[in-house]
């Protein structure tokens, strides 16, 4: 790196903080049918026209606008993935970066303390997912991205897995339902339940009935799998996306032995996290996305896969293998393997 590089470093906050003020005043979807002047935007989205030509300046910089005359677009990359109606939206993801910002202003105290700073930031001792139940619209915004990055996962898993040989995946923490859709897709005699607590599998409901048209192949099952004692069986897959991470590694092993005893002889368990490398120097994504379990969860972080293969092998799975997948997760699997009877 050199003092360029080092600048650019220092004032990407800058940057992040132009494109979310121009997500929240609307630009970018006034902008999806037409150009316009900063008075036609400071009228449709109500800023002064004075301020935001100095925000209008900084995006067509950004290479977020472009500028012809006196008159603004959208840049081609903004039009893709910045009007809500397409179907990559990084809108929702860009908001809910902005959402846990003020947690990451502490980071400095969460690194001193190793503990999350919801209370130090709200006053309030609920951590990061009861604060978010308690916000429609940050629970939104969440929901939203995972559903997103779900997509993306799904895709890549259904390409690196064959799920013919399997009949019912019990998706625990599967919030919108998308992973199990996306595979259904792709293997049609599947059947999915997805796994979550009450307030979010209503929303599930309202997908696999509204969007996704699955109400024979896909159900919900309401439960807390922190806190009861067992997982439902019946179910010879399961699967865990970006669960783990969420929690310290005694947490961790509990979920994974719940998963073990409720798979039958032969199942499946499935886990997509995000890996840091053996050398533990990265990658950056990885490592940022660590950082912001530090400062929003009770003791997550990111993992290496060894260690991950490591836990499960101690909960009873064998055979684990990690498949490298073309995205920012990569798949772990283990086998709850037969066990053989000792004839004396």
């Amino acid at each position: 790196m050199n003092f360029l590089d080092i600048q650019e470093l220092i004032i990407a906050g800058w940057k992040t903080q132009t494109l979310f003020s121009a997500l929240e005043l609307g630009i970018f979807e006034q902008l999806s049918k037409q150009s316009k002047t900063v008075e036609e935007l400071a009228q449709d989205c109500q800023f002064s026209p004075v301020s935001g030509k100095k925000l209008l300046t900084a995006c067509v910089a950004l290479g977020l606008l472009t500028k012809t005359d006196n008159t603004y677009q959208n840049s081609s990359v903004a039009q893709e993935l910045l009007v809500s109606e397409n179907p990559i939206y990084l809108g929702d993801v860009a908001l809910h970066i902005r959402d846990i910002l003020p947690l990451w202003n502490k980071l400095t105290d969460a690194v001193k303390e190793n503990s999350n700073r919801w209370q130090q930031v709200t006053g309030s001792e609920a951590g990061h997912f009861s604060s978010l139940y308690q916000d429609p619209k940050q629970l939104e915004h969440f929901l939203k991205t995972m559903n997103l990055y779900n997509q993306e996962t799904a895709a890549s898993v259904a390409l690196n897995f064959d799920f013919s040989p399997y009949h019912h995946l019990l998706d625990i923490g599967g919030s919108t339902g998308v992973f199990g859709q996306r595979i259904i897709s792709h293997f049609p005699h599947l059947k999915i339940t997805v796994f979550d607590l009450p307030e979010v599998c209503k929303i599930t409901e309202q997908y696999i009935k509204e969007q996704y048209h699955l109400e024979g192949q896909m159900t919900t099952h309401e439960g807390n799998f922190l806190s009861s004692h067992s997982l439902p069986k019946g179910f010879d897959i399961i699967y865990l996306g970006w669960v783990l991470h969420d929690w310290p590694h005694h947490i961790q092993l509990e979920i994974l032995e719940k998963c073990y005893q409720a798979l039958p002889p032969n199942g499946i368990l499935l886990a997509t996290e995000s890996l840091i490398n053996q050398e533990e120097t990265g990658p950056l994504l990885t490592a940022l996305l660590s950082l912001d379990m530090l400062v929003s969860t009770d003791g997550g972080g990111e993992s290496t896969g060894e260690e991950y293969k490591e836990r499960f092998s101690k909960v009873g799975f064998e055979s684990v293998e990690i498949i490298s997948l073309p995205i920012m997760r990569d798949l772990i699997v283990g086998v709850k393997k037969v066990r053989a009877i000792d004839p004396t």
